[in-house]
């Protein structure tokens, strides 16, 4: 009998065998299945007499064949390749909105500044000016488009992270069930298929945050992610989202009271993260500093100019403070405003203009005051609208007001006791801000008497000029001070001693408050959300400052906006706009690429773990076909051997009966 059981036993092995490769061959496409291999052992032996029987054979394990190494080295690699990916489909996105090309930014200002530049030699104004601004538009709209692209890719990958966290929870609480079973049926057997699934778990959780796993004996399993050390159980660690005051989100762990953030370092949630808190937010920041460049520098040069219909009876600011009685520096402004003087022109029916200036710091001044100052301007009324926190400046009847600095042609005769009025005129064309002081020398009739000569001072007391205004010269004629003003005395009497004085203006808004306060500004807003063309030339383009003088021919102020284009006035006089557009496109087109650089980089060294994987513990049909044919002939061969038994035990009961 004992040769009878030994061959049974090699029956019974080669079938489980049989089955177990079978199993292997229909499982060889299974995700994670981990090929199983047979460790035979040989039966204890029969004693007889001095010498022992062999007494078969037997399963003594199945090996899930698998390298910890490789394991473990894939599902870090996993978790940095698709936290890499993750951040490459985000990046390109934002990679497009700023790339170059039609409707592009780049594109909208070269069309802005190319249209103004045609504006400087055309004849048809009217229609030039509509072209300008339709190409004003379409900047405008261009910008509102790529803010709210990335506001609602925000909002997106906002929604994306719930979804992951709420992913990552339901994983982890499969993986803590996948636990507890594999715990019980250790007991029992070897829980491969469970086993197998772990790793498969694991792997996923490994997509969405970095695990680093540690396998102990008996199949146990250290798991470590977001900082902390977790000896796998039966209890899943539960995570939630928070956002923070600064409209950051953060991950905290659900089951403790700490409101302490973890910190995860790859995997599509961490990216996701990134991609809210920081990546997006930088171009956002970056799109609003351009468009409050573009929006400064234009409002800049637009208030202090004039368009064809000339100065303003009315003008209402389109930017409120917070407070109108804080200082300036602290009322919410979306500009700075430095300190320095603000020069406005009052200009009567007959063209007679004249100059004041008032004084401005931010620091301790308010727009109440800044209100108070304008109105105590004759024939001037500012405002601070009690509602709407903007400043609105009105002049008299039959008077207008403009900010374009041109020479005043009524000084300021307080000091002149003579009939004979002296009128300015002249554009000033020195490079900064000063004062000229006229003294007359002599008394007399202007044109008629001798020795009468208006001497002429800077504001630092140094001779710039003597005019001979007596006999010789005709009264009511222009005569060259220098630096572009001319002086002319009408007919009259002068008294020795008797002076004025004219403000020289190169720079009417030195603090650049107009700008500030939107005051016959170009745009209104003050980011890329909220940037559209100022209402006024949505309602009227010849409100457009092309020059100072109100006349179609005066293009100072085009040249000025023409001038932009290549002036350095962002980023603290680094770029100009053009630049500063190439510099965001350059940046997301660096950074892109080089996260395209490691994604490939990553993908390429998860292949190969999962290749050296599947070389381990992967399913080789032509390996198991080998083996199979193996078992088989040993299944035959042992039921050979019975059948021989067989023919023995009938050969002995014949010849005994």
């Amino acid at each position: 009998m004992a040769g009878f059981n030994t061959a049974l036993s090699s029956i019974r092995t080669a079938q489980f065998a049989i089955d177990t490769l079978a199993n292997n061959i229909a499982n060889a496409s299974t995700p994670g299945f981990k090929r199983r291999n047979i460790h035979l052992d040989t039966q204890i032996p029969n004693q007889s007499g001095l010498f022992q029987v062999g007494n078969g054979v037997i399963v003594g394990d199945v090996e899930r064949v698998r390298s910890q190494v490789t394991e473990a080295s894939l599902t870090f690699t996993r978790s940095e390749t698709f936290g890499a990916n993750q951040l490459l489909e985000i990046e390109s996105q934002i990679e497009s909105m700023f790339q170059a090309g039609e409707g592009s930014l780049s594109e909208r200002l070269d069309n802005l500044f190319g249209e103004i530049t045609k504006l400087t030699s055309t004849s048809d104004s009217a229609t030039q000016r509509a072209t300008v601004m339709q190409q004003a538009t379409q900047l405008t709209d261009t910008f509102r488009d790529i803010a709210a692209q990335l506001a609602n890719l925000k909002t997106t990958v906002r929604y994306q992270v719930e979804s992951e966290v709420n992913t990552l929870n339901d994983k982890l609480d499969s993986l803590a069930d996948m636990t507890a079973r594999i715990s019980i049926l250790q007991a029992s057997t070897s829980p491969n298929r469970e086993l197998d699934q772990r790793d498969v778990l694991i792997n996923e959780i490994a997509e969405i945050i970095d695990v680093s796993r540690q396998e102990v004996n008996n199949e146990g399993l250290d798991l470590s992610f977001a900082g902390t050390s977790i000896q796998q159980g039966i209890t899943a660690i539960k995570f939630k989202t928070n956002l923070d005051t600064q409209d950051k989100i953060e991950i905290q762990f659900e089951q403790t009271v700490t409101t302490s953030s973890v910190t995860f370092n790859s995997g599509r949630l961490p990216a996701l993260l990134e991609a809210y808190n920081e990546v997006i937010p930088e171009f956002e920041a970056r799109l609003d500093e351009l468009a409050k460049g573009v929006i400064q520098q234009f409002d800049q040069i637009h208030a202090t100019g004039v368009g064809v219909d000339g100065s303003f009876g009315f003008l209402n600011g389109s930017r409120p403070v917070k407070n109108a009685d804080v200082p300036l520096e602290i009322a919410g402004l979306a500009f700075p405003i430095e300190a320095g003087d603000l020069y406005v022109s009052v200009i009567d029916e007959q063209g007679n203009r004249k100059t004041s200036s008032i004084a401005i710091d931010p620091e301790t001044d308010s727009l109440s005051d800044v209100a108070a100052a304008l109105s105590a301007i004759d024939n001037l009324q500012a405002t601070v609208n009690p509602q709407t926190n903007v400043l609105q400046i009105r002049a008299s009847p039959d008077f207008t007001f403009d900010f374009t600095g041109n020479q005043e042609t009524d000084p300021d005769l307080s000091s002149f006791t003579g009939t004979s009025i002296p009128k300015l005129s002249g554009k000033y064309d020195g490079g900064f801000n000063e004062n000229y002081r006229f003294v007359v020398s002599g008394s007399g009739d202007v044109g008629i008497s001798d020795d009468l000569v208006a001497s002429v001072f800077d504001q630092e007391g140094i001779f710039v000029a003597s005019i001979d205004i007596g006999n010789g010269y005709e009264a009511g004629s222009e005569v060259e001070v220098g630096k572009g003003i001319k002086v002319a005395f009408d007919p009259g009497t002068v008294v020795d001693g008797d002076e004025f004085s004219t403000d020289l203006v190169a720079e009417s808004d030195g603090p650049g408050i107009l700008a500030a306060l939107g005051i016959n500004s170009f745009f209104k807003g003050d980011d890329a959300d909220s940037l559209q063309i100022s209402d006024e030339l949505q309602d009227n383009i010849a409100r457009f400052a092309s020059g100072v003088s109100g006349e179609e021919s005066d293009h100072t102020k085009l040249f000025d906006f023409i001038d932009l284009q290549d002036s350095r006035v962002l980023s603290n006089g680094r770029l100009s706009i053009q630049e500063s557009v190439n510099e965001i496109q350059t940046d997301i087109g660096s950074q892109v690429k080089g996260r395209r650089e490691l994604s490939v980089r990553l993908e390429s060294l998860t292949t190969r773990y999962e290749q050296d994987r599947d070389a381990i513990s992967g399913v080789d049909l032509n390996e198991e076909l080998v083996k199979l044919q193996q078992f088989q002939r040993t299944y035959e061969a042992a039921s050979r051997v019975i059948q021989t038994i067989d023919s023995l035990f009938e050969e002995l009961f014949r010849a005994v009966g």
